[in-house]
């Protein structure tokens, strides 16, 4: 359960950092997207590019937070393992989210990212990313329900020392 706490904290730390960095990418570009419109790349090649750089970079930094998580609460490989291919795919799935509404939402007038989250998309992308992660993670769980079942608890946990 800690373990599942765990992944869910660094879920919505990775939604925080997707809907402040990654959402107002698109609309940062401002009055100079006619110039990437006039470059030879098309402009899903340059929507795709920052999809894969946002997902690599902010997975990454989720993948190591989770890992050292994992260490700390002596999760063994196949465990750790299970969770980090678990915040990979929501890494994947919130950052096409922000940037998909970035792109479909964007306030090209406005220069500060800050004003650009705070309106209709911005909300929008954090309420779907709260959403997706709550449905991943009840799915998460139903899929590993034997685990819930067959954890035993020590009725002295409190009174052990660490060792």
């Amino acid at each position: 359960l800690v373990a599942f706490l765990n992944l869910s904290v660094c879920a919505l730390a990775l939604s925080t950092l997707t809907t402040r960095f990654v959402f107002p990418q698109f609309s940062l570009e401002g009055r100079r997207l006619w110039i990437l419109a006039m470059s030879p790349l098309k402009l899903q090649s340059l929507v795709f590019q920052k999809f894969v750089i946002s997902t690599l970079s902010s997975g990454m930094i989720i993948i190591l937070i989770l890992l050292i998580g994992g260490y700390n609460l002596r999760l063994g490989i196949a465990e750790s393992s299970f969770f980090a291919i678990a915040i990979g795919l929501l890494a994947v799935g919130l950052n096409a989210l922000a940037v998909g509404l970035g792109v479909l939402f964007p306030n090209l007038e406005e220069s500060n990212a800050a004003k650009i989250v705070s309106g209709f998309g911005g909300t929008l992308c954090l309420v779907g990313s709260f959403i997706f992660i709550l449905l991943f993670i009840l799915l998460l769980a139903y899929a590993r329900w034997d685990v819930f079942q067959t954890n035993q608890i020590d009725p002295n946990w409190l009174t052990h020392e660490r060792s």
